[in-house]
């Protein structure tokens, strides 16, 4: 494990080029689990608005009836074969005839129906199968009954006006004409509308909508979604990530009881991969910063502290966010006193730290919020402080403020040789990410490290790795089983 860790920080990611291997037919399915519900709610309307079209569609229905042209021949070969060749190319004439005013005119009058020609031809169907003298004629109308006496007044008014084109000959036979041979029967179910097949494409259509509809919003989406994204701002190791948990949100740093747990043991790694980084020059100095308030870095920064001073390093917890502090909820720690207490030179900061735990973990708390905590980040004070805590201790967690804000992250970090900076999945946009990125490199402060928080928990398998311990102290798989705080 040891040479597989070393192995990824050289290369410049703690968990190898796997999240890369990742992408492609992967990405799709976790797009589809990120936005399963879109998918299934337009897949339900397509489904729900063709139910009601077909609820609402006239019904329909369809009778067909056929005929057989019948070309008068001689008896050799020759005369039959030109018969059947001169009946096929008749039968494309009669095709069309057969929605012509000269058929269906007196269909209408018949039927005493309240329509013009052009009108009933829309209902008519005429069709032949190659290479026969067959034509099946077929109607539809709203009335079962009624699509079955057009389809065969069309076949007979169709033969009567062939009939009519072509005279008798003086010994009464005619060279051509047409034979019902099968006559048009009264539908029992509707032709239309198709249920079934309204159904699947309204399911299809609304899936489709609902395809593009995720595509269009990952589009427009910039937030950080991936370590990929992360990669592709800031060169930095990925040092751990951590899933979203919502149990985590009341309980957010770890207790003794959670040792044991998934949780604690992404920590570990955290802190196993912290020190890597510091390998060749040992850090005193670590500075937890964010983009923007909202990412967890505090928690993480608390986290981390506890799972330092486990190991048997003497730590010191800053919470140098004097604008939004929140260590002392967290810990459950008096925070009236601490490091502004400190700067303005009422108290040593050894009469203001506290003890938290059965682990070697001090706290140094924000103390009252001041008017002016730029000011006092950034003074000669600030400095001296933070030699002092150095000197005094093995590790010191400063937890910094967010570096898109105010500009005190950045002095902090700064002043503490580089930072590991927190990254909230889903929460921090990419242009955030990399204004943060860049105030650092503006000002010549290296980025230690990145850590992936809030990662959806169908997501932590291609951020994760190693193994972790389940509710019974059994070993899993963390990337797979991870619940980690918020």
């Amino acid at each position: 494990m040891t040479l597989a860790l070393s192995r990824g920080i050289t290369e410049g990611n703690v968990f190898g080029n796997e999240g890369s291997a990742a992408l492609g037919l992967g990405e799709y399915i976790r797009l589809a689990r990120a936005h399963w519900l879109t998918l299934v709610t337009f897949f339900l309307l397509g489904a729900i608005g063709a139910g009601l079209i077909a609820l609402y569609s006239t019904e329909e229905y369809t009778s067909t009836a056929e005929v057989f042209v019948v070309t008068q021949a001689g008896g050799s070969a020759a005369d039959l074969l030109q018969s059947g060749d001169y009946s096929q190319k008749q039968v494309r004439s009669f095709t069309a005839m057969a929605t012509r005013p000269i058929v269906l005119d007196p269909v209408i009058e018949r039927l005493g129906l309240n329509m013009t020609s052009d009108e009933l031809a829309e209902q008519i169907r005429v069709s032949s199968p190659l290479n026969t003298v067959l034509m099946s004629i077929s109607a539809t109308d709203v009335s079962a009954e009624r699509a079955a006496l057009i389809a065969d007044l069309v076949s007979e008014e169709l033969a009567s006006a062939v009939k009519g084109m072509n005279p008798a000959a003086d010994d009464g036979t005619v060279s051509v004409s047409l034979r019902p041979i099968r006559s048009a029967e009264v539908p029992s179910e509707p032709s239309a509308p198709n249920t079934r097949i309204l159904l699947a494409l309204g399911m299809l259509l609304g899936l489709v909508t609902g395809v593009l509809v995720v595509a269009a919003r990952e589009a427009l989406n910039t937030r950080v979604r991936s370590a990929e994204d992360v990669a592709e701002i800031a060169d930095a190791s990925q040092l751990g990530a951590i899933a979203y948990d919502t149990a985590a949100v009341g309980r957010p740093v770890l207790a003794d009881k959670d040792k044991n747990t998934p949780r604690a043991e992404t920590f570990r790694q955290i802190r196993t991969n912290i020190k890597f980084v510091g390998a060749v020059e040992p850090r005193k100095l670590l500075a937890i910063t964010s983009s923007i308030p909202g990412e967890g870095k505090s928690t993480v920064a608390a986290n981390i502290a506890i799972t330092l001073a486990t190991s048997g390093d003497r730590v010191c917890l800053v919470e140098a966010d004097l604008r939004r502090p929140r260590l002392g909820d967290y810990l459950g720690l008096e925070s009236n006193v601490g490091l502004t207490t400190v700067l303005v030179g009422d108290a040593e900061f050894s009469d203001v730290v506290q003890p938290w735990g059965k682990q070697r973990l001090d706290v140094l708390l924000s103390g009252q919020r001041p008017p002016n905590p730029s000011e006092l980040l950034g003074s000669a004070r600030m400095a001296e402080v933070l030699d002092q805590l150095k000197e005094s201790y093995d590790v010191v967690v400063v937890d910094c403020p967010p570096l898109v804000p105010v500009t005190d992250g950045a002095l902090l970090a700064k002043a503490c040789g580089g930072a590991v900076v927190v990254v909230g999945i889903g929460r921090v946009d990419r242009s955030e990410l990399r204004f943060a990125v860049e105030t650092l490199a503006s000002i010549n402060t290296h980025i230690l490290g990145t850590v992936l928080n809030l990662v959806p928990q169908q997501d932590l398998g291609r951020h994760g790795y190693g193994y972790g311990y389940g509710p019974d102290g059994s070993e899993e798989v963390a990337g797979k089983h991870a619940r980690l705080d918020a």
